[in-house]
Formats: structure tokens, C-alpha cells, sequence
């Protein structure tokens, strides 16, 4: 069992799992609580989001450092993902741009300081477009969703200021 865990844990499980999840998260997953929950804590569970969080330079080998730089690449195309999730032309409803709004308040939380910092703003687009002041129940838990994923982006920016 332990063999298994460090193998799922290694650096080129993480870019595996990450290349894989955009094909899982179709927007009718996305929709699906019990499918985006899963990938939440597939996010969390194995550190998904951190991916680029270790510098390449720092790498014990060049296998490490190929390792991480796919994972960067991979964490790459899945914030794509998300952030193409969150939008009305991303294909889906409310309820699996809530899901995505949720993954990206993840990624927000647990990225490497220079993905958070380059993606700031664009992140900021993505969730206020999900802000509407439409009364359908679906359109109160997308809002819910991107107000608590901006949260985590406020929290980490206000974390990062180095004001005396």
C-alpha cells in the first residue's frame, strides 16, 4: 500500500491526473455534484493545483525536472479548462459553471505565487460573470460559487501584501 501511495503521489502522477481531468469534466459532469466533488477532492487529495509549485532548477533529477515542467504544462491546459468552464459560451449551465467557479477558487488557493499573480485578473473576469442578478435558484448557487472563489483570491492577494 505505501509502494501505491508514493506512486500516485510522485511528480508524474500529478501530470497524468491532470492531464485527464479536463477530458472527465465535461460541462454535464461539471453539473453533476457527486462527479465535481470527486474532482475537488482528486485536486486536493493529490496536490493537483501545486503542480508548478517546486521550481524545475530545484529538481533532485532531470527526470524530477521533466516531471515537474509536464505538470506545469498539464496544470496549464486545466486552468484553461476551468476558466473556459466558467464562461456562458463554455457550454454549460449554471449548475456546472458553479462547479467550475469552485475548482477555480481552488486553483486560486493552492497555486505556485507566480500562476496566482499572472492569472489574477483574468480569474476575476471569469467568476464576475457569474455574478447576475437573475432570481433562478441556479443562478443564486453559480453567484455563491464565484463570490467564494473570490474570497480565496482576496485572501491569498491579502496574504501576499507586505504592508507594515
Amino acid at each position: 500500500a505505501m509502494e501505491a501511495s508514493a506512486h500516485v503521489n510522485s511528480l508524474a502522477a500529478r501530470a497524468r491526473i491532470l492531464r485527464a481531468l479536463p477530458g472527465q469534466l465535461t460541462p454535464a459532469k461539471l453539473a453533476d455534484p457527486a462527479a465535481s466533488l470527486a474532482a475537488i477532492r482528486a485536486l486536493d487529495a493529490f496536490c493537483l493545483t501545486a503542480a508548478d509549485a517546486i521550481d524545475a532548477h530545484d529538481a533532485a533529477s532531470r527526470a524530477d525536472r521533466d516531471a515537474i515542467e509536464d505538470g506545469s504544462e498539464a496544470l496549464d491546459r486545466f486552468v484553461a479548462h476551468v476558466e473556459r468552464a466558467c464562461e456562458p459560451r463554455g457550454g454549460g449551465d449554471l449548475a456546472s459553471r458553479a462547479a467550475a467557479a469552485t475548482l477555480l477558487g481552488r486553483c486560486a488557493r493552492d497555486c505556485a505565487p507566480r500562476r496566482f499573480v499572472t492569472s489574477l485578473a483574468r480569474w476575476g473576469e471569469r467568476l464576475q460573470g457569474l455574478v447576475k442578478p437573475d432570481k433562478t435558484a441556479d443562478a443564486t448557487v453559480a453567484a455563491v460559487a464565484a463570490a467564494r472563489a473570490m474570497s480565496e483570491i482576496l485572501r491569498r492577494t491579502g496574504a501576499m501584501m507586505d504592508v507594515p
